[in-house]
């Protein structure tokens, strides 16, 4: 009897570790969601910068020279994540004379 017993202790440390580790990766996914407008996701403008290694005052040159599309909510600068995977698209050259 105290044999099962062990075997059940050792069930439920199991299980609860299990738990621990469904609501870390439940947290992480809520936390890394974002909210959606009309299917469309908003990046800042220090969010891009992060994400494509350039500086904000590039991003800037970029939306004086009309290269990337933007939206300004009091000064505020938001992309759209499709209008900045438009202007790699436009920009990406293969590999070897397709340029």
């Amino acid at each position: 009897m105290e044999n099962l017993s062990k075997e059940h202790n050792v069930q439920l440390i199991e299980i609860s570790e299990a738990i621990d580790q469904i609501n870390e990766l439940l947290f992480e996914a809520v936390n890394q969601n974002r909210p959606l407008l009309r299917g469309d996701i908003f990046i800042s403008d220090a969010e891009l910068s992060e994400i494509l290694k350039v500086s904000r005052r590039t991003l800037q040159l970029w939306r004086n020279e009309g290269k990337i599309s933007y939206l300004m909510l009091g000064g505020k600068v938001l992309y759209r994540e499709s209008d900045v995977q438009a202007m790699l698209d436009a920009h990406y050259c293969k590999a070897f004379y397709e340029c």
